[in-house]
């Protein structure tokens, strides 16, 4: 029998539709239409759901009691253009033939298509339940402001199970900025005044909790002869099905707020990190003819992937009053996402050593000949910390009005120079917020204090960039690469409602 090759690519790609999932999902879309509104500054002097977040100590500036719930959106719309092609051909899932020449015309029409694809990051949406309980006004020997908080993040898609739908690290993504909320979050935090109306003291945890369901796996295989590799078939689907459960993941927030003067407040906050992967065991049922002989072999394959990475954070925030009715926030977030490289949402994929002979060969296969399956590793991604400055008012007119202004700015991850090692995609963006907020009393006087009703709107502006996209071989050489200008806008917005009590 002449030898031939069976090549087994998985594509994965996970989360409920096409999209990646990894970042700070939960800040990028924002915890509170304030926080929308004010860029995500503001944490010296915000007592709302996003203290329970990002301080949790400032939880203790007011006595009120509040319930509210949000709904908060993002449509993110990328733009991915090849500016020089490069080797870029050389990439085979892109190549094209016409009869044994390279069709470069068609080539780079699937190059584009799959840079195309890339940009359709969709959008982001979560509902949001906020409470704050102020133990003091319920015990009435305390002689200091303890104060509880509680957030929960509902995710736009609910409890959607994860989908495996096809991603290799030959095709590009947007990594970073294509963020998406496919997690139940709970934030819970304990705010304490330890010295009066001076300092306070803040601890909390971020829980994103299990979820289960089944998975799914497409992956295309082609079998070829190597005596005839100009005319290959077309490759045709294997399915495999699981279900798996994933775990729950903690992380710890620590905070302190000190306002010595009543117009002017400090704030340092530490939170960790969250990580979430899928791990699992499979079997690939395969099923062709070759010739006229059907085979089929179940092959054996580990997969490991990343799908939500929130970084460690550690925040300074500065408060003050400049006049009565105006407060000013400067805050400075500095993100350790150097550790980024290692919690990218490319799934690796490889083969249970029991399933390769001593010749590379399927041992479910190597009775008919020699075949073989490609494993498909992580991506040498090149990462770095990043320091995201934010800065907002806010202005109250009148009593039962106030106007929010936010700016920021977040720099990506990703190192400008990745070496043509990979596909990723990515820019650092702009973020400016508006918002208002209307005070209503209680007709009813059930309430002795004021509901509110809140709006925001957000728009994000991302940087042009030039990203050297490309694929490296076993040796470290450079079998493709090319040059790929990203950049892009957002827009978001959000309406929240709450009394206070």
């Amino acid at each position: 029998m002449r030898c031939r090759q069976l090549v087994v690519v998985l594509f994965v790609f996970l989360c409920h539709k096409p999209h990646v999932a990894q970042a700070n999902p939960f800040e990028f879309v924002g915890a509170s239409t304030r926080s929308q509104s004010l860029a995500s500054s503001g944490s010296a002097s915000n007592s709302d759901g996003f203290a329970v977040f990002s301080n949790p100590s400032a939880l203790t500036l007011d006595d009120n009691g509040m319930l509210s719930f949000g709904y908060l959106f993002m449509f993110p719309r990328f733009d991915a253009q090849i500016v020089n092609y490069g080797s870029l051909g050389n990439l085979q899932p892109y190549q094209s033939f016409s009869g044994s020449q390279l069709d470069e015309g068609a080539t780079k029409a699937n190059l584009e298509q799959a840079f195309s694809k890339a940009k359709d990051t969709g959008s982001l949406k979560a509902l949001t339940l906020f409470a704050k309980v102020p133990f003091k006004r319920l015990l009435k020997r305390l002689d200091r402001e303890v104060t509880l908080g509680l957030l929960v993040f509902f995710p736009g898609s609910g409890s959607t199970v994860v989908n495996v739908e096809g991603m290799t690290p030959n095709q590009p993504t947007f990594v970073w900025s294509g963020s998406r909320l496919q997690r139940l979050m709970v934030v819970s935090s304990l705010g304490i005044e330890v010295w009066r109306k001076v300092i306070s003291v803040g601890a909390g945890v971020v829980v994103l909790s299990d979820i289960g369901g089944s998975t799914y796996s497409g992956t295309p295989i082609s079998v070829f002869d190597p005596n005839n590799k100009e005319n290959p078939p077309p490759p045709k689907p294997s399915t495999a099905s699981f279900s798996q459960r994933l775990s729950t993941d903690v992380a710890p927030i620590v905070s302190i707020l000190i306002t010595p003067l009543k117009w002017l407040g400090f704030a340092i906050s530490y939170r960790g990190q969250t990580d979430l992967a899928l791990d699992f065991d499979g079997k690939a049922q395969v099923s062709f003819n070759l010739g006229s002989l059907p085979i089929e072999a179940e092959i054996p394959y580990k997969l490991h992937a990343n799908f939500l990475y929130v970084p460690k954070e550690l925040l300074f925030a500065l408060s003050f009053k400049p006049l009565k009715n105006l407060q000013v926030f400067v805050d400075t977030s500095l993100l350790f996402t150097a550790s980024y490289s290692s919690h990218l949402p490319v799934t690796t994929f490889s083969l249970d050593k029991q399933a390769i002979g001593e010749n590379g060969e399927l041992v479910s296969l190597r009775k008919l000949g020699y075949f073989r399956a490609t494993e498909e590793g992580g991506v040498p991604a090149r990462t770095r910390n990043v320091l995201v400055p934010r800065v907002g008012i806010e202005y109250a007119p009148i009593k039962y009005l106030c106007l929010r202004l936010g700016y920021a700015y977040e720099p990506s991850p990703l190192e400008p120079d990745q070496r043509y090692a990979n596909m990723l995609l990515d820019s650092g963006f702009h973020r400016l917020g508006a918002g208002v907020q209307f005070d209503i009393n209680d007709p009813l006087k059930v309430f002795s204090r004021p509901f509110y009703l809140s709006a925001s709107i957000t728009g994000l502006i991302f940087n042009k960039r030039n990203n050297r996209v490309g694929r490296v071989d076993e040796k470290g050489e450079y079998v493709a690469r090319g040059v790929v200008r990203t950049g892009g806008f957002a827009v978001g917005g959000g309406v929240e409602a709450g009394f206070r009590f």
